[in-house]
């Protein structure tokens, strides 16, 4: 059995809430931590079980000191406003996944591949200077995981980060 592909989610707003969601109902998936500038982790788990947008989960979020724990995992937290300092490596986080919506990311995202705290991140937005924009069905076998580490997957649709994600790790050959 292959081991499962570890997650860290860089924004828990609309997107990244579901994203969450994705990640927790995927077997494939591990969701390892969460970097949310409002520092309120109550707040977190709130919206994670009574979303207003997207209704409410099969499964129910919990606090554990400066953790998150959903079916059994504890999901590390943190709230740092420079994506940098998030502690993606001590984590050990194959991907991340940022629906911060924060451009000026993109430069610091480079970095913490060049920093190897970890090995792609995924973007839920299309900015510029990207290694390669994904679109499942359309180019993805353009995908070159030697060279493509800073990824997005179609303008802010965020259904196809996790198949992307999927892909991505596939085609790396991530255990």
């Amino acid at each position: 059995m292959n081991k499962k592909i570890r997650v860290g989610i860089n924004g828990l707003g609309r997107i990244g809430r579901q994203i969450y969601k994705l990640c927790i109902d995927d077997p494939e998936i591990l969701l390892i931590g969460i970097n949310e500038l409002n520092p309120d982790i109550n707040n977190w788990a709130y919206t994670l079980n009574y979303d207003s947008i997207y209704g409410k989960p099969k499964y129910t979020t919990l606090v554990k000191d400066s953790l998150l724990v959903c079916n059994k995992e504890e999901i590390f937290t943190s709230h740092y406003d420079d994506i940098l300092n998030v502690p993606w490596n001590i984590w050990e986080v194959d991907f991340v996944i940022d629906s911060s919506g924060i451009f000026k990311n993109i430069s610091s995202c480079k970095e913490l591949i060049k920093m190897d705290h970890c090995k792609k991140i995924l973007i839920t937005n299309s900015p510029p200077n990207l290694d390669f924009e994904m679109i499942l069905g359309v180019n993805h076998e353009l995908y070159d995981h030697k060279k493509h580490n800073l990824i997005s997957s179609s303008a802010g649709n965020f259904d196809f980060k996790l198949p992307a994600a999927r892909k991505t790790a596939t085609t790396a050959r991530i255990p």
